[in-house]
């Protein structure tokens, strides 16, 4: 197959290209242009079978990590078109109420209980596709829990969802903290249950956590916002620290 010249942009033409350069954006290629670009990629099996390395996959990260300490994304400070935005409504209009399939129906009795049997075994443990052996650690184990979400909603809404350190109603994005840190409830909890093993008894300990009310105590709960929450671990940071240098 011939090898297919690409030539500059003519505005281009005998000019350095800046790092960041818009020469082409909001041009669509004709498609002529595109029709070239797909020959000349096709057949391309370069990576074909192949796999990066940590190596270059930590390379690829701290790369596009500096791209965009620089650079915006493509979409950010940007809206769809309206006639994008058009299309995608009347695309969910046609699976909605009365033309929605299950419009009026119930699962029954039943079919909750088969649901509900697959997915506890479905997406969890070895059965996962992100199963690497079961090196989750405990902490966030614990998190993921039922428990933890029914007492992180609990914080919230005795709250009413407004932070309790700036009082600001509307402070963006919520944390339920914890007053006495979790990592000491976890390890009290771990020598209260020491006759357990944190890996090969983990389904155990998972099941006394369900348990351990320490861990869902709601009083123990703080709404607080992003920032404030920042700011309270960092207070606590410095004064462990100011604590060490004293000793």
């Amino acid at each position: 197959m011939a090898q297919i010249k690409r030539k500059r942009h003519p505005n281009s033409i005998g000019k350095p290209l800046k790092k960041g350069h818009k020469l082409n954006i909001g041009r669509v290629c004709k498609q002529e242009t595109r029709d070239k670009i797909g020959k000349a990629n096709k057949g391309n099996t370069s990576m074909l079978g192949h796999k990066h390395t940590p190596e270059t996959k930590i390379k690829m990260s701290i790369s596009k990590k500096k791209y965009f300490e620089t650079h915006d994304g493509t979409w950010k400070g940007k809206k769809l078109p309206e006639s994008t935005r058009k299309k995608i409504s009347e695309i969910a209009q046609k699976r909605t109420g009365v033309k929605n399939a299950f419009y009026g129906r119930k699962h029954t009795e039943e079919s909750k209980r088969k649901m509900s049997e697959t997915r506890k075994t479905m997406y969890k443990g070895e059965n996962h596709p992100n199963w690497k052996g079961g090196i989750s650690s405990l902490r966030d184990c614990f998190r993921v829990l039922c428990e933890g979400k029914v007492w992180k909603k609990a914080v919230f809404k005795r709250d009413n969802f407004i932070c309790q350190k700036c009082f600001k109603e509307k402070s963006g994005h919520l944390v339920a903290h914890h007053k006495t840190r979790f990592s000491k409830l976890l390890n009290d909890f771990l020598k209260q249950y020491n006759q357990f093993s944190p890996i090969e008894d983990r389904e155990t300990i998972m099941r006394l956590a369900i348990t351990y009310e320490p861990f869902w105590n709601i009083d123990n709960g703080l709404t607080v916002c992003n920032d404030c929450h920042k700011f309270i671990h960092t207070k606590e940071v410095n004064g462990y620290r100011k604590a060490k240098l004293r000793t």
